[in-house]
């Protein structure tokens, strides 16, 4: 295991007792994939469902400190259920369902970071469950003497939490995600990146709270942060850029972005439907040029906006361009192609 970069992720679904949870455990694999990604470079240890029993996560939890780098980032993911009981909020395991005051609280998690966390590492929460906010990243004391302040760049304890205390965190069945978990996927994968093109936690908190109002106006992530020095990194290598890029795509921009990409597909198909000698002699270079300025659009709008790769209005339109690629790549004897050849083999694919 990476020793400067490590993260705990946990994901519980199969709950029997409480409510059954349908996309915690996917959300938990959607955040390990992201976390294990090149731009974040996390080892990533993932439990799931009866493998995150409430001493299983301690121990793995408490792991994380073993011989990590002296200036290591530590991360812990979890997406579940969350109760209060007497202001200690725990998170809830299969194996502390019916006995809620034996599963994880946060009081222990914190106590565990106090006693392990060396002075120039930075632990990270990220927490999809009610009550998440009551997290208090506030009573680790973070103090650094003035060689370490001259050689560290962060130091601290932070929280994103899905929702406030005494609040509940939501699933979205159109997104089939927790609605927290979905907005941190995407700001973690580049859409919460600053000027330098890193994704920091401070970028994820300015980020997060437009895309959630999207999908759920009455959950409110929160932010809480005891660090010294810059804001901890989670991934980086995105494109630079002169402002901050916390904007989701709003439902009025999909919805240009749809119309567009209709009025597109409807006119190349037109083309491939004309008279046969006009879609040899002419429409067939012009069908192949304006092909590719879409498929060239669509390129640039997935990589500025990594979550239309699950928007169904955009990703709807996929089938039909290799559809009309098939099509335009069907040539016959003195097809006129874009470079301006024709084809003299016959009819070939």
């Amino acid at each position: 295991m990476r020793s400067d970069r490590r993260a705990l992720i946990v994901g519980i679904s199969e709950y029997n007792v409480l409510p059954r949870l349908l996309y915690a455990s996917d959300d938990a694999i959607m955040i390990e994939t992201a976390l294990s990604d090149y731009s974040a470079q996390f080892a990533c240890t993932l439990l799931l469902n009866n493998d995150a029993s409430a001493r299983n996560i301690r121990t793995q939890f408490k792991s994380l400190f073993v011989d990590a780098d002296d200036d290591a980032t530590l991360l812990f993911f979890f997406a579940g259920h969350g109760y209060t009981i007497d202001n200690t909020t725990f998170l809830v395991t299969l194996d502390g369902e019916e006995d809620i005051e034996s599963s994880v609280d946060f009081n222990r998690l914190i106590g565990i970071v106090k006693q392990n966390r060396k002075p120039n590492q930075s632990c990270i929460f990220l927490l999809d469950c009610c009550h998440a906010g009551g997290m208090n990243v506030e009573d680790v004391n973070i103090v650094l003497n003035p060689i370490q302040e001259a050689v560290s760049t962060v130091s601290g304890v932070a929280l994103i939490a899905a929702t406030e205390l005494n609040t509940n965190s939501f699933e979205n069945d159109t997104i089939k995600a927790g609605v927290f978990t979905y907005s941190l996927f995407y700001g973690l994968s580049g859409e919460a990146s600053n000027k330098e093109g890193e994704v920091t936690v401070s970028s994820l908190h300015e980020y997060l709270p437009r895309v959630m109002e999207t999908y759920n106006s009455r959950q409110k992530p929160v932010f809480k942060i005891n660090i010294v020095g810059r804001s901890p990194v989670i991934s980086k290598g995105f494109e630079k850029r002169e402002e901050h890029l916390a904007h989701h795509l709003s439902e009025a921009k999909i919805h240009e972005i749809d119309a567009i990409a209709s009025t597109q597909i409807k006119m190349l198909r037109s083309n491939v439907e004309r008279d046969s000698r006009i879609w040899w002699n002419s429409l067939h270079k012009e069908t192949c040029q304006a092909l590719e300025g879409l498929i060239n659009w669509r390129d640039k709008l997935i990589k500025s906006h990594p979550s239309l790769r699950t928007d169904r209005s955009f990703t709807q339109y996929e089938q039909d361009i290799i559809n009309l690629q098939a099509k335009v790549g069907y040539l016959s004897t003195h097809t006129t192609i874009p470079n301006g050849y024709k084809s003299r083999l016959g009819i070939v694919t």
